[in-house]
């Protein structure tokens, strides 16, 4: 498991310097295009025909009486869409399906620069098997940076062309509920989690885009009751989750007029986790402990709807968060009474609704 772990690891960071060796190197355009966008079509010269038809192959002539004879069809100065229509037709059948402004500007599926941020609320499940359980909802915010730069950029590279960058934190209260210690409610909460992608877009179309990614997260859980008591007498304690973890995921995406709908599955590759208990809290004689975490994995997916506005994007997207995390290796605290113990297997979910304004 861990060799399979150095494998990964290793695989992103050789990705990430071949993309970055290829943004160095200079990409001719497509001739054809060149050729095209070339085109002037005040040099036109006339015609009888004033419909324009899109061809199979993308040709833009029109027949006279003579079989032989073929010339270009007129494009009137003053209206350009069956000429833009013949562009983007053109650049359809070459396959440069994000090329230039006209799949980009005003649109939220191709910005350049995205910037998103709004409250999320979810509710939250922990259970360890046959010990014990806790349940709330946790409130709080998340913050999001996308940059997909265009293909004139010197930064663009066929290889890595989507950059994220996104984070979280939310508070919650949880009720604690054990098979042989008692209850607890209201036990304070506090959870965060920042990630950073790499991803390329692949374009079936112009409205419908695949983009495959992977990174790198940290996810840190506080869950304390120290101080506390549950209803059988047990004191309570402070724990402290940390995982490490690789994100490999996919974004399918389509646009429809001024929607933007997003189907987002992914698997959270855990590679370490760390769990500190501070049995401190429940006397001084105890020292506290730290188990570490070698195997598990998480899922998670979400379905976002994007709807666009002349100044700001409305983005609502419900999801769901799940790990499943095996039993830690065994540790012994230090202290006058030196206990030892390991984390029990141990499975959480969390499921809920971000409601955010994209820029």
């Amino acid at each position: 498991m861990r060799l399979l772990k150095l494998l990964i690891c290793s695989y992103l960071i050789f990705s990430f310097q071949l993309g970055v060796s290829a943004s160095q190197a200079e990409i001719s355009p497509n001739s054809n295009v060149e050729a095209l966008e070339q085109f002037d079509q005040n040099n036109l010269p006339p015609s009888d025909a004033q419909d324009l038809s899109p061809q199979v192959e993308g040709y833009i002539y029109a027949q006279k009486e003579e079989p032989s004879q073929q010339v270009p069809q007129e494009v009137e100065a003053n209206d350009d869409s069956d000429y833009q229509r013949a562009i983007v037709l053109h650049q359809d059948l070459l396959g440069n399906k994000r090329s230039g402004d006209s799949y980009r500007s005003g649109s939220a599926m191709n910005k350049v620069h995205v910037f998103e941020f709004g409250p999320e609320v979810y509710q939250f499940e922990y259970q360890e098997p046959g010990v014990m359980r806790e349940k709330g909802w946790f409130y709080g915010a998340f913050l999001n940076y996308t940059y997909r730069p265009d293909e004139k950029d010197q930064s663009y590279n066929p290889f890595l062309n989507v950059f994220k960058v996104d984070g979280r934190l939310a508070l919650g209260q949880v009720d604690y509920d054990s098979y042989g210690t008692g209850i607890l409610d209201d036990v304070d909460d506090f959870a965060g989690e920042v990630r950073g992608t790499l991803g390329n877009d692949f374009y079936a179309c112009s409205s419908f885009r695949m983009t495959p990614y992977a990174g790198f997260g940290f996810r840190y859980l506080n869950d304390d009751s120290g101080g506390e008591r549950t209803s059988s007498g047990h004191f309570g304690y402070e724990r402290e989750s940390h995982y490490l973890y690789v994100p490999i995921g996919i974004e399918l995406t389509t646009k429809i007029d001024t929607w933007t709908f997003s189907l987002i599955p992914e698997f959270d590759f855990f590679i370490q986790g760390t769990q500190k208990s501070h049995l401190s809290d429940v006397s001084s004689i105890y020292g506290d402990i730290e188990n570490d975490q070698d195997d598990g994995y998480g899922l998670r997916g979400s379905f976002r709807i994007t709807k666009e506005f002349s100044r700001m994007n409305l983005v609502v997207e419900p999801f769901v968060r799940y790990w499943h995390i095996d039993d830690s290796e065994i540790s012994t605290s230090s202290g006058v009474f030196a206990l030892t113990g390991l984390e029990p297997d141990n499975k959480t979910m969390e499921t809920g609704v971000r409601i955010g304004a994209q820029f």
